[in-house]
């Protein structure tokens, strides 16, 4: 359940753990969470919804040798992750975390009322995610960008 943090409107700030492939973690401090779901596509009885997420963060600690894109990809892999986790969950348990119902709704009514039992097993997400990591444990002062142009990210 911890792709709900990321879907509700609640959240102003949580961190993520973000493995490095081995036994270690870096922890990012995730705020300024603007979260978007649309309906894509409602064609032949099936959903494809897209939820987008823009995420400003921070590292909270780094204790391996990850560079910014590493980390970037890691992060935007791992938020992805758990909301289509949670997605999938409550496909399994006929529960709509994501309120898909409700978008599709007022964005194809026709197929809501049609499919309004079953419309979760019918559908699709995909998770884009935008992260900007805005700045480092010891650089906090200094900005990512700053960083990346002297050559001390990649």
């Amino acid at each position: 359940m911890k792709g709900i943090r990321w879907v509700s409107k609640g959240t102003e700030r949580s961190s993520l753990k973000v493995p490095d492939g081995g036994n270690q973690e870096t922890i990012i401090v995730i705020d300024n969470i603007k979260t978007k779901k649309k309906l894509v596509d409602s064609k032949e009885g099936k959903y494809q919804f897209e939820v987008q997420l823009e995420v400003k963060a921070s590292l909270g600690n780094k204790v391996n040798d990850q560079t910014y894109n590493q980390l970037l990809r890691e992060t935007k892999e791992n938020l992805s992750k758990e909301i289509k986790d949670l997605f999938q969950l409550g496909v399994e348990e006929g529960i709509d975390f994501l309120d898909l119902g409700h978008i599709l709704y007022r964005n194809d009514f026709k197929s809501w009322e049609k499919d309004k039992e079953n419309y979760l097993a019918k559908s699709e997400v995909e998770v884009r995610a935008d992260v900007t990591i805005q700045h480092a444990s010891a650089f906090k002062n200094k900005r990512f960008e700053e960083l990346k142009e002297r050559g001390k990210t990649d």
